[in-house]
């Protein structure tokens, strides 16, 4: 049987992911009838995540239920002091979200261009077979970014056969879970994050994604074993994730490892 405490943040947790994925269906909306958004219920939107989650929620997680965790476990210290330093940047963080806001409303479509330039470059590098695969799969991630959902999978339907690197396939799998998340189909956010671990076990950005996937939604995987077995072996070099932003950054650890096995030879 579930607890009444765990119950409850699970449902605090579902009301909060509700109200985000609304925010950004609305933009969307907005955005693909090529219409103004409802600048007056998006502030009103923002205004629930400030009070309810920033100054009740987070608030009663801090000070009431992490102190209680520590005190049983020393293996989730790590992790809650993380989950308290994203308590503490919440307020700061919608601050930001809020006069981004404030700049749609003032500037208008103006602040989306260099996203649509991100996606005509990588269009236009589409256009070389050698790269291709590997442009379609940027271009998606920055689609989804831009909260367009089901534009960022169309885009990488069919990728999976392309890409030969195993780290651009497992970055497929996991951009593929935000997005299905972001429309909230679990089922098929659970199953790409699996496909994500698949090609790298014990990958940071899948393992977190799926444990967090499980903890709000109460349901198929346990979070904790996984984030305890993260936290036991958090080898990043896993994770093809932390040099995505370098692009080719990620060949730097195959690489110094022949260095390094040549250089046993003298």
């Amino acid at each position: 049987m579930t607890h009444a405490t765990t119950r409850i943040i699970r449902d605090e947790h579902a009301a909060l992911s509700a109200m985000l994925r609304s925010i950004l269906l609305l933009l969307d909306a907005h955005r693909r009838q090529q219409s103004t958004p409802d600048f007056s219920a998006l502030r009103a939107m923002l205004f629930y995540v400030d009070q309810f989650p920033e100054q009740r929620h987070h608030r009663h997680e801090t000070e009431l239920l992490f102190p209680k965790l520590r005190a049983r476990t020393p293996l989730a210290r790590e992790l809650l002091d993380h989950l308290d330093r994203d308590h503490a940047a919440g307020e700061r963080n919608i601050r930001e979200v809020e006069h981004a806001l404030l700049v749609y409303e003032m500037l208008g479509e103006a602040h989306r261009e260099p996203f649509e330039r991100a996606i005509a470059r990588y269009r236009e590098a589409a256009k070389d077979d050698t790269i291709a695969a590997e442009a379609m799969l940027r271009m998606g991630h920055v689609q989804l970014r831009m909260g367009r959902f089901d534009t960022a999978l169309a885009t990488w339907k069919g990728l999976d056969a392309r890409l030969t690197e195993p780290s651009l396939l497992y970055l497929l799998h996991l951009f593929r879970g935000q997005a299905y998340e972001g429309y909230d189909r679990v089922p098929q956010a659970r199953d790409a994050y699996l496909a994500a671990l698949k090609v790298s076990p014990g990958a940071h950005s899948a393992t977190l994604r799926l444990a967090a996937l499980a903890f709000v939604n109460g349901h198929g995987d346990d979070p904790y074993p996984l984030v305890d077995a993260l936290l036991r072996d958090d080898d990043a070099r896993r994770d093809p994730w932390w040099s995505y932003y370098a692009a080719d950054w990620r060949y730097w650890y195959p690489r110094i490892e022949r260095v390094r096995a040549l250089l046993t030879g003298f």
